[in-house]
């Protein structure tokens, strides 16, 4: 809340993560809601930025692309997060570019609202697998699934049974993997929380939407000591973009001018 009420310090805001659970991936939308809490709340309170909790599906999974640009993805919102006005929290596995967890049986899920509505359509006399698929698609155990050390059995996790499923990427979807890749979505976690503690700008600086084309989201931080220009691409698309200043950081070895990949961020000092 603002600082002169003297309520809360902090607040958290699920409305990014809670209309995708209604209407699915839609870049816009979530455009559109970040950018009209970050010029809001400016000056008058400060928020916990989060894309992942435990009732949440997996960032990567459910704004992203999972499966061919995973890793670009997490990336790409590794440097959403970590630009934003606000106090960054990871949910375990973020930092790693951990998936949803599908499981092939109702058995094998463990959330109670899951459980529930599932026994209850088929009782009122719907398609099991119709249900099932249905659920499956907006279960909380999506972000549940144990977390991936290692590639080993159970994911390293533990030598006992788990409370659920490990989801069967762990054995190239892990911590082991990222430490040993200096390119790895860990290691990129770590070079944009450095670039954000040495930047006064991304931690406090004024929020300033850019027009971009559709698939991009660009903004910058305006701060006292200078401004910073965030560019990321949304899609899964190539797309042209101008941008003037130092590039900073970003998701690509080898960006190309006045263009970007698909899932592609960069920051630039201007």
């Amino acid at each position: 809340s603002a600082p002169d009420r003297h309520e809360l310090n902090m607040a958290f805001l699920f409305e990014h993560t809670d209309y995708y659970n209604t209407v699915g991936k839609d870049p816009q939308k979530l455009k559109e809601i970040l950018t009209r809490w970050q010029v809001g709340l400016h000056g008058r309170g400060w928020v916990g930025l989060a894309f992942n909790n435990h009732d949440q599906p997996r960032v990567v999974s459910c704004f992203g692309d999972d499966t061919r640009y995973r890793e670009e993805s997490a990336k790409l919102f590794a440097t959403l997060l970590l630009t934003l006005e606000g106090t960054p929290f990871l949910f375990q596995g973020e930092e790693i570019g951990m998936t949803n967890a599908v499981y092939a049986t109702i058995e094998e899920y463990n959330d109670v609202g899951t459980v529930n509505l599932y026994r209850e359509q088929v009782a009122a006399g719907a398609d099991p697998q119709v249900v099932f698929e249905r659920v499956r698609a907006t279960s909380r155990d999506r972000g549940r699934s144990p977390y991936q050390w290692d590639g080993s059995a159970d994911a390293g996790f533990t030598t006992g049974i788990p409370w659920i499923g490990v989801n069967p990427n762990h054995v190239a979807v892990n911590l082991q993997e990222n430490l040993d890749d200096p390119d790895s979505i860990f290691h990129y976690y770590r070079r944009m929380i450095a670039l954000r503690k040495a930047t006064p700008a991304l931690v406090y600086g004024r929020f300033e939407a850019v027009p971009a084309p559709d698939a991009l989201f660009v903004y910058r931080r305006i701060g006292d000591e200078g401004s910073c220009l965030v560019v990321l691409n949304l899609s899964e698309e190539s797309v042209e973009f101008a941008a003037e200043g130092t590039l900073l950081i970003g998701t690509h070895a080898q960006p190309e001018k006045n263009r970007l990949q698909p899932y592609e961020a960069r920051v630039y000092r201007e």
